[in-house]
């Protein structure tokens, strides 16, 4: 590892090759000035393709090229302070190279003092920083990262980009699709307001159709942005976890701001009188009937990571409830993907149990023109490994149900062992040997338990319940390498697959219920 200074700057690159795979390597970055560096960037040139990039921006510029700057507590530097970059490089099985870093035409400046950062806020045409890169590209589609930042407190920004494919899903913000090739973006959760110097995250999973991908170009920002920037803005890596607290409540057990009365009973389930303290529930009993669950309902019950198209296909309901009045009512139209998600953030741990309660309306069509299958929520951690990626150990894992034909409930699970690239269909089958089915018109009770397995070995564990009898008991498993443990509650919901030959001839609905995620057995009626 060597200590090169960029020419025209005061930036010093120490730049090594951590871990080397087969297909490609890990390249780590630090980068040190010796005077204030305000809103720093570098060009860089490497002969391999950067898949993934952390703790900078990055830009690809084709051919090669590429832009980073800093984010959050690195998006300026102070003297002797020092920015870790890393990329995930794709080698295409040659010998790793180092890249090249050069200067941009300015680099570096003292900061200015706060009265000209006043002035500076009150532009009349604020902007957020969109910084797009291509993380992936697949036969068929590709997956955009983009970063988003400001210099300033943009509240309920919002941005209007265009991009000439089809995107299929978005994670990190809320996605709405204009039609003719034309999206807007606006933050959720904690990015619904971005702070000075704060990043979002914004993920896109894009269908190419076989035509060479191709970045977003961003336009418009709207919404409005306010005040002086803060002086210390934090990352979104320090936010914390906090867990869940208990408010006070009578017999009622009011959770997380969610209320539990009066469950209907279970076949062989029982219902706890009590809850332990670390139990998140979630019944939706704490909005208004009609109301959209986008993000800001979704983050009165859950701690959201990002949504998508909860706020196009979900909505409270008091037509039909499991317990209490509501219920999250989610639709599927006819002829299109209705592709729903959202990652509920719980405190890390390695053993979980989910219960959830769903009904499936009485004319659901769970067959599509050429293929049966929809998925539903489960547990999972991390980046969620799914839709062909498939768990290396530091992805996460994701452990969801799905429906096949005719309404047969299996376990869609995505684990480092799995036989193929997509998910693995585990039957779920009862005590006399038959497979397990969703009845329309019926609530269904679905349990799953999950241990993750210790370091690299093959030692993790799934259980799952249907109505109270157990249907799945699967050991030797590996999710992880990494010990992150279960950290997501994670919503999904849609028919597919993906493309029409799965989707529904008619306009359908299911409702979902009684959420409860606990590390205690009893909590979810076991």
């Amino acid at each position: 590892m060597a200590t090169n200074k960029i020419a025209n700057t005061d930036i010093y690159t120490n730049s090594y090759i951590s871990q080397e795979w087969g297909t490609g390597y890990k390249l780590e970055v630090d980068l040190t000035s010796d005077i204030n560096a305000l809103d720093w960037e570098l060009n860089l040139k490497s002969a391999d393709s950067i898949r993934d990039a952390y703790g900078v921006n990055l830009v690809d510029n084709g051919n090669g090229n590429y832009s980073i700057s800093g984010q959050g507590d690195w998006e300026d530097l102070e003297p002797g302070e020092t920015a870790k970059a890393i990329f995930i490089v794709d080698s295409n099985s040659q010998d790793p190279t180092l890249p090249k870093f050069t200067a941009l035409d300015s680099q570096a400046s003292s900061k200015p003092e706060m009265s000209e950062m006043s002035e500076v806020s009150e532009m009349s045409e604020p902007q957020i920083a969109a910084s797009p890169a291509i993380t992936q590209d697949w036969k068929g589609g590709y997956k955009i990262e983009v970063d988003l930042s400001s210099e300033f407190d943009a509240k309920d920004w919002s941005l209007n980009f265009e991009l000439n494919h089809n995107i299929r899903d978005a994670y990190g913000v809320d996605l709405v699709d204009n039609g003719n090739g034309n999206y807007s973006i606006s933050g959720q959760g904690n990015w619904q307001d971005l702070e000075p110097g704060e990043t979002a995250k914004a993920i896109f999973v894009v269908d190419d159709n076989g035509q060479d991908a191709t970045l977003p170009q961003f336009d418009t920002l709207m919404g409005s942005v306010i005040s002086d920037p803060l002086p210390a803005p934090l990352d979104n890596s320090d936010i914390v976890v906090e867990e869940p607290k208990v408010e006070p409540a009578p017999a009622d057990n009011t959770l997380m701001g969610s209320v539990i009365s009066d469950p209907q009973p279970a076949p062989q389930l029982s219902q706890p009188s009590q809850l332990s303290s670390d139990a998140i529930t979630v019944g939706f009993e704490n909005h208004a009937n009609n109301t959209s669950y986008n993000n800001a309902a979704q983050s009165k019950d859950w701690n959201v990571a990002w949504s998508y198209q909860m706020d196009k296909y979900g909505t409270i309901s008091n037509q039909d409830a499991h317990s209490g009045n509501n219920s999250l009512r989610m639709t599927y139209p006819a002829n299109a993907q209705a592709n729903s998600g959202a990652k509920w953030q719980i405190p890390g741990q390695q053993e979980y149990y989910l219960s959830y309660w769903v009904k499936f309306d009485g004319n659901f069509d769970f067959d599509g023109p050429r293929h049966s299958g929809g998925k539903l929520p489960g547990l999972g951690s991390g980046d969620l490994a799914s839709g062909g990626n498939k768990p290396n150990g530091n992805n996460g894992f994701t452990s969801r149900y799905m429906w096949r034909e005719d309404g047969k409930a299996v376990l869609y699970l995505y684990h480092m062992d799995q036989p193929s690239t997509y998910g693995q269909d585990v039957p779920l089958t009862g005590a006399d040997g038959n497979d397990m089915y969703f009845e329309r018109g019926q609530w269904h009770n679905m349990v799953q338990r999950v241990k993750a397995n210790d370091g690299s070995q093959s030692n993790g564990e799934i259980d799952v319940w249907m109505d109270g009898e157990q249907v799945l008991d699967m050991d030797g498993l590996r999710f992880m390498t990494n010990n992150q443990g279960i950290d997501t509650a994670y919503f999904s919901t849609f028919h597919g697959g993906n493309g029409s030959d799965w989707w529904p001839d008619n306009n359908v609905s299911a409702s979902f219920d009684d959420f409860v995620v606990s590390t205690n057995a009893t909590d979810v009626g076991l």
